[in-house]
């Protein structure tokens, strides 16, 4: 095959199989096409040739020596009949495309070159092996072939019983089995490295640490990057989140019967849909897909009993000719059932790792396949043959051996946010919004933000840290272990934001958190921070203890009739008493900082004055009466006496009352220093002992009740000027266009607002910087394709949740996230690396780099 025997230095799939090749597995690589190929295909496909090559050479054994000239007998006439059936003759492949002229050495058949368009898989018609120079003339007579699914493809392909051309392909919808052909734009051509010599490694040094550099992109290609991620996370999660339930009684799916071919659709890109499809067909709407599946899936959920298939493949959109459906891909595994059954990403990626991402072939294989997952997903399979299968419909849980057609659509609330995706994905109106940083622009920060930041329940020094940098940083990321300080930091943050004139937004997956961050702002107003939720998210959760927007309205427009006539004296007074109270804070923090940097000095002063004092007396105690100036500067008038000196210093170190022989009149001198600076530095500590003035804990506490004071007025300050809108809020009782466009026109007012991640598009318009601040709560569960347009609205973004806490979870598998990466020209490797791949991304991961 011309394949270089390699140890695979990166996890990647089989170009023949699709199984997966994991780092460190002998593998195949082809450095002309750039393909890998897994050991078992490479050992079968080399087993079939020199089997078909042995075979023909027995058969030219048996030949006269002059029949090479004389034509050849019926029985070879019979064999090359066979091979051109299957294969396609060589004046096929010549009518396709004309072939080069045959080289002296044995090559593969040229990789053909293809017009852009989708991913088409097709049966292949493999070009003739040519003979070597050694060979006999008999020989060289004779084409040899190889396999069909596992050469080099060639210039002519089989569809069905149909041979088509490459100019016939683009006519084409993607087909499921066979050898893949990648349609991809058309790019300006690449410099080839020249292939390496045949090697193997037997050992690699350890791979280094990976080391995520941010990446400039050229600012040429951001909008085309731009709009090709965002169109890939939209297929990515539109897949993920489809719908594969329907309930027994559902009139959405049909049973239908077929050989194992049609029931797993390896290798087939034709299904036999039956008369039977038509009235499916019939109800069919242009926002769902036909799926066809095997074996049938009855679970009980809290609507009942639920059916969906537990392998599928997706059927081309009709119409069709005849009963035939073209097949679009390999069968997966259902993600509904996945979602359906586990709730935690860990139990899918244990299937993964158990079961692989690629399905056998066979009957018998498949269905050791299917019994496997039963065991592993807890599922009692009941006679699962996929030869035998029946049409009868189970009234029970279990696998049962039916196939079903069925009729699926993406998840309400996946694809109102797809449908978001879509349309940010073409706007070029992003470049100053929070997404920018995901694709090497930098933001510029917020100047001026001097004023320290309100903290109505904590005026601790770090969170008035963490909340200058919510104030003046474009993007911040926190990962904080204690929830109470995460709700105070975010309602804090809420607070800011009315403090400095700018709307605010929290999201979150979780809506008892939100709930419970409402509850915590309305201890300083009812209207600080507003829960997006209406009459009918209530009644679908009577637990919830958040207000509905009607209720809240009616309540605020009271609070504003009740003080209209005195909310402006109480605003200017308020701010007022903040400006005071931050100016007597500021004071306090300075006094208390230069008072602890003396009382430091002094305690070191003391600890060594303790140690001088015990080279003098004895224990280190002086005699009472001890002035410190008056022996210090008799000690060192000393030091310049001339005459007499042994015997004055012996008198005075006696007066002094010195009975250590060894003490000096140095240790008298640094004595008496150390003294003095210990007075000086008591001094200093008492110019700001003042318990009214300099008390840190007692001025913390009014800044806290001036916070709260002035934040409370801004919010009342703020309802005169939205009280029709508020008016026209108290009839909201749905989640509706009206909804939308009053919360939306709110926002200049009321402007601090809590919403889940799934809701977002209900509630708010889609419009860039909407916010000027946005927090992303519990941002390590949520998955990055639910967060983008979130994302979109916010000028500033605040990232709240743990890297290494759990991650979202996916329910695709490795082919069909590989699929749409393909299509839209990434590697997923890369995406992987700075935290964007569909798969294992989320919103911690995604800004880690930015």
């Amino acid at each position: 095959m011309g394949l270089l025997e390699i140890v695979s230095e990166k996890e990647t799939s089989c170009i023949g199989c699709g199984r997966r090749i994991r780092v460190g597995d002998i593998a195949y690589n082809d450095d002309e096409f750039n393909e890998i190929w897994c050991k078992r295909c490479y050992d079968e496909t080399v087993a079939e040739i020199e089997a078909e090559e042995a075979e023909e050479a027995r058969l030219y054994e048996q030949e006269e020596p002059d029949s090479a000239f004389s034509g050849d007998s019926e029985e070879e006439r019979d064999t090359d009949q066979e091979f051109a059936d299957y294969f396609g003759t060589d004046e096929e492949v010549e009518e396709q495309k004309p072939a080069p002229s045959p080289s002296p050495v044995a090559t593969s058949a040229p990789k053909p070159t293809v017009a852009p368009g989708p991913t088409v898989a097709l049966k292949q018609t493999v070009a003739p092996k040519t003979s070597s120079p050694q060979s006999s003339p008999q020989a060289q007579s004779k084409p040899s072939y190889q396999p069909a699914d596992r050469g080099r493809q060639s210039a002519g392909y089989t569809l069905g019983k149909s041979q088509v051309t490459q100019d016939d392909l683009e006519n084409y919808p993607p087909l499921g089995g066979g050898v893949s052909v990648s349609f991809t734009k058309k790019e300006e051509p690449k410099e080839v490295e020249p292939a390496r010599e045949s090697y193997r490694v037997e050992s690699e040094p350890e791979p280094e640490p990976v080391v995520v550099k941010r990446r400039k992109y050229d600012p040429d290609g951001l909008q085309d990057l731009w709009e090709r991620y965002h169109l890939y996370m939209a297929a990515n999660l539109k897949a993920d989140m489809v719908e594969g339930l329907a309930n027994i009684s559902s009139n959405r799916w049909t049973c239908v019967a077929g050989t194992i071919e049609n029931v797993i659709a390896q290798g087939e890109p034709i299904l036999n849909m039956g008369a039977d499809t038509e009235s499916l067909l019939a109800r069919k709407t242009a926002d769902q897909t036909l799926v066809y599946g095997w074996p049938l899936v009855v679970i009980d959920t809290n609507t009942g009993l639920n059916v969906a298939p537990l392998l599928v493949v997706d059927i081309a959109q009709p119409p069709y000719h005849g009963p035939n459906a073209r097949v679009l891909s390999e069968p997966v595994i259902n993600p509904a059932i996945l979602r359906a059954i586990w709730s935690h990403s860990g139990d899918i990626d244990f299937l993964r790792s158990t079961v692989g991402d690629s399905l056998p072939r066979g009957a018998v294989a498949i269905t050791k396949f299917v019994h496997q997952i039963c065991g592993i997903m807890g599922l009692e399979a009941h006679d699962i043959d996929p030869l035998k299968l029946v049409r009868e419909l189970p009234t029970e849980p279990g696998v049962f051996n039916s196939a079903v057609l069925m009729l699926t659509s993406t998840s309400k609330y996946a694809n109102d946010v797809v449908e978001e995706i879509e349309e940010v994905a073409s706007r070029d109106d992003w470049r100053e919004v929070g997404t920018a940083c995901l694709f090497g622009i930098d933001l510029p920060d917020i100047e001026g933000r001097d004023t320290m930041p309100v903290m109505p329940w904590s005026a601790e020094i770090a969170f008035e840290d963490l909340l200058q940098l919510v104030r003046s940083k474009p993007v911040n990321s926190f990962t904080m272990a204690n929830r109470d300080n995460v709700d105070q930091i975010i309602v804090s943050a809420c607070a800011n934001a009315w403090i400095d004139n700018e709307s605010f937004l929290v999201v979150s997956d979780n809506e008892k958190k939100l709930d419970e961050l409402v509850k915590l702002a309305s201890d300083v107003h009812e209207g600080l921070l507003i829960r997006a939720c209406v009459e009918e998210d209530l009644a679908r959760n009577p637990k919830r203890r958040c207000r509905s927007l009607s209720s809240l309205a009616k309540v605020l427009l009271d609070e504003q009739q009740a003080a209209s006539s005195s909310i402006r004296q109480i605003v200017e007074k308020s701010y007022k008493e903040l400006e005071e109270i931050e100016a007597r804070r500021k004071e306090s923090i300075e006094g208390a900082a230069y008072r602890k940097k003396w009382s430091d000095k002094k305690i070191h002063m003391e600890k060594a004055r303790l140690e001088v004092a015990k080279r003098i007396w004895l224990h280190g105690l002086y005699p009472k009466g001890t002035d410190p100036m008056a022996i210090g500067t008799e000690a060192k008038a000393l030091e310049n006496v001339s005459m007499f000196k042994a015997m004055r210093i012996n008198m005075f170190m006696k007066k002094i009352g010195v009975n250590k022989p060894e003490a000096t009149l140095a240790d008298v001198i640094e004595w008496c220093n150390l003294s003095l600076h210990i007075k000086q530095a008591d001094a200093e500590v008492a110019k700001y002992n003042d318990p009214d003035k300099y008390n840190v804990g007692a001025i913390n506490y009014r800044w806290a009740a001036s916070c709260i004071s002035a934040v409370s007025a801004s919010v009342s300050g703020a309802l005169p000027g939205c009280s029709r809108t508020l008016s026209s809020l108290m009839e909201a009782t749905e989640r509706n266009d009206f909804t939308k466009k009053t919360v939306t026109s709110l926002i200049p007012h009321l402007r601090a607002w809590a919403c889940d991640y799934y809701s977002v598009n209900k509630f708010f318009e889609l419009s860039p910087g909407m916010f000027d601040v946005v927090v992303l709560d519990n941002a390590h569960h949520v998955n990055l394709s639910w967060a983008l347009p979130v994302i979109y609205r916010a000028k500033r973004l605040v990232i709240i949740g743990d890297p290494s806490g759990v991650p979202p979870s996916v329910f695709l598998d490795n082919v069909q996230m590989n699929r749409i990466a393909e299509r839209f020209s990434f590697d997923r490797g890369e995406l992987a690396g700075r935290g964007l791949e569909y798969g294992s991304s989320n919103a911690c991961k995604a800004f880690e780099n930015a």
